[in-house]
């Protein structure tokens, strides 16, 4: 037993660095990003938060193409440690993000998560099915869209010793 823990940890560790360790977005822009800003309280309270520069992820619901750029409309999650939206039912509302190029809608789909780093310049009004809802508004520095989802980054490990036995 003592001569496999030496194999199991090398295994961990591999595992560990192929999981994708670096920060989505780049250090630069982190930089920028006010770590001040509560989440919740902004989406609450946007108007109080206009001017600071926020890094946002979540799902997208629709991308439009403008004459003066495109805008993307996105469900917020919460970021993990790399940036990327974790894969939960948990969100603080909807965002707006003004991109000043004209983004594919066809690669901005819905459903795809993005990271965003924006500076928050208020929020719009708009018409949800039947209700009014408010939505955070950015004006983008930057725009990462990641390739699949987080459930796809959960990597299927499991111990197990017997037959039937598993941890």
């Amino acid at each position: 037993m003592k001569r496999l823990l030496p194999i199991f940890l090398a295994c961990a560790f591999l595992i560990f660095a192929l999981s994708g360790c670096a920060h989505v977005v780049s250090k630069d822009l982190r930089d920028q990003v006010d770590k001040r800003v509560n989440v919740e309280d902004m989406f609450a309270h946007p108007a109080q938060y206009e001017g600071k520069t926020v890094m946002l992820g979540g799902v997208i619901i629709q991308t439009k193409v403008l004459e003066d750029g495109s805008e993307i409309v996105a469900l917020e999650k919460p970021l993990d440690q790399q940036g990327r939206p974790r894969d939960t039912d948990l969100s603080r509302g909807r965002f707006i993000v003004h991109h000043p190029d004209q983004l594919d809608p066809a690669i901005f789909s819905p459903w795809r998560e993005i990271t965003v780093v924006g500076v928050v310049t208020g929020y719009e009004t708009r018409k949800l099915d039947e209700a009014e809802f408010t939505y955070l508004t950015l004006d983008a520095k930057a725009v990462y869209i990641l390739k699949g989802t987080a459930a796809d980054r959960h990597i299927p490990v499991s111990f197990g010793l017997g037959v039937f036995q598993s941890f």
